[in-house]
């Protein structure tokens, strides 16, 4: 688990407790995790549609929609717990 999980948390037993709390809800952040990912494959599809071209603005737009794509990137990469390798190391 990221460090990034317990950094605000100075007391070893409240670390302990928080990283149990985390853990106990996988179950919650694989459905986020779904949720995201249908998230990703609209905007995915949104980039596919040739009338997205017809905007002025498309360069804004298309700004937006990478904006959006690294805030998902980044969601997803701190709720995945099975993929984060730091240790929440107390010492």
């Amino acid at each position: 688990m990221y460090t990034k999980w317990t950094q605000h948390l100075k007391d070893p037993q409240e670390k302990q407790h928080f990283v149990n709390d985390i853990t106990n809800s996988k179950p919650v952040l694989r459905h986020l995790m779904t949720m995201l990912d249908t998230e990703e494959r609209i905007l995915n599809r949104s980039e596919m549609d040739p009338s997205a071209y017809n905007s002025p603005s498309w360069g804004y737009l298309q700004a937006h929609k990478n904006g959006f794509r690294q805030a998902l990137f980044k969601i997803k990469q701190l709720i995945d717990l099975d993929q984060q390798k730091e240790e929440v190391n107390d010492r």
